[in-house]
């Protein structure tokens, strides 16, 4: 046979059951069907709830669901886990074993997170310094906008051909109203010969009227020019102001390694939310810290009560044991539960407690 499965149907009705399917993140109200396939060479595979999971879990679940008697039964009088079971049993005590469970699992949980965003966390805050750093740099240039740049160039260029934009002004001035052959008066003399004529043809006195507004925009145009040149009075302590302004913004620019402003500004806007996101990732990081401590004092004081109410059992389940020796036709045994408290939590039921059953036959250890 290439291949075999095994399945079997349960009852999903203890309670154990259901709060271990739930902490393993199966669904307690779902069907409980254990399946294993073995195929060649030497492949296994688990499912529970039709969900895939490991050897372990579908063997930590039969603890719960299955009983079977074989020849290797008595390993189970060695097991740890099985001794405190009957000892929170007869101590009463396993609702707070299971309490204990609970917590010490949610607090490891709040270690491993708190564990990796610290780790993410480091990270982010060396890059938050730099982030901080150079946004600080950026919005000391005081950068009025994402035209600035080309504006001042565009001043500067025109600052640049200061002596030269004035004089083509000039020379137009001159073409405009400058002699009697200026287009000014070229214009008025049409008009002066057009103007006998508008009474007699419509399409004179139209292109009269074209004249007259051609000799009114020229007029605008002549004063205009005039303005114009009369502006150009070329400062040099504020030509050095727009120089140095721009030569400092495009050494920024480079810096950045960034080809205009509009991109340095989308950077720095990039920069200014990956701050905010780490600090808000250390708030989370401090809140985990506070809840991770708060979970470990919760678990210290649950193993504590754990281990008090099991210490004080202890005696009175080996007295008992003790008693049940004769009738059950050991009348020399001896049962002793050895109850030691270690430094360490464990994350199952055990809290501080490692605990052993002995028994013996005879009237002495030895």
């Amino acid at each position: 046979v290439s291949q075999s499965r095994y399945e079997a149907e349960f009852e999903n009705g203890q309670p154990d059951v259901a709060e271990w399917l739930e902490e393993q993140g199966f669904d307690p109200s779902m069907p409980l069907i254990l399946r294993r396939e073995l195929s060649q060479p030497s492949r296994t595979r688990c499912l529970i709830q039709d969900s895939p999971a490991s050897l372990s879990q579908l063997r930590d679940i039969s603890y719960w669901l299955l009983d079977i008697c074989g020849q290797h039964d008595t390993r189970e009088l060695k097991s740890v886990r099985i001794h405190l079971e009957y000892l929170d049993e007869f101590a009463r005590c396993r609702d707070l074993a299971t309490r204990y469970r609970k917590a010490y699992q949610r607090w490891k949980r709040l270690t491993l997170e708190r564990d990796a965003l610290e780790d993410r966390t480091s990270r982010a805050t060396r890059e938050l310094e730099l982030n901080q750093y150079y946004l600080e740099e950026i919005r000391s240039f005081g950068i009025k906008g994402p035209g600035e740049l080309a504006e001042l160039e565009a001043r500067q260029q025109l600052e640049d051909q200061s002596k030269s934009i004035p004089e083509s002004l000039q020379m137009a001035l001159w073409e405009l109203d400058g002699n009697e052959q200026g287009l000014l008066a070229r214009i008025a003399v049409l008009q002066k010969q057009m103007r006998s004529y508008c009474e007699l043809s419509p399409k004179a006195r139209e292109l009269y009227e074209c004249y007259e507004h051609a000799a009114s925009a020229l007029k605008d145009a002549l004063q205009l020019s005039g303005q114009w040149s009369e502006s150009f009075t070329s400062d040099p302590g504020e030509q050095k102001i727009l120089i140095d302004r721009i030569d400092k913004l495009n050494q920024l620019l480079a810096k950045h390694q960034v080809m205009d402003l509009p991109g340095l500004l989308e950077k720095a806007q990039t920069m200014a939310m990956l701050s905010t996101e780490a600090e808000n990732s250390l708030q989370v990081l401090e809140s985990l810290r506070l809840q991770s401590e708060a979970a470990f004092a919760e678990v210290c004081q649950l193993a504590e009560s754990l281990h008090e109410q099991r210490a004080a059992s202890a005696p009175l389940l080996k007295s008992a044991m003790q008693k049940l020796m004769p009738s059950a036709g050991f009348a020399h045994a001896q049962f002793e539960v050895e109850l030691q408290r270690k430094t360490e939590l464990a994350g199952d039921t055990a809290g501080y407690n490692y605990l052993e059953f002995k028994l013996t036959a005879y009237r002495d250890w030895e």
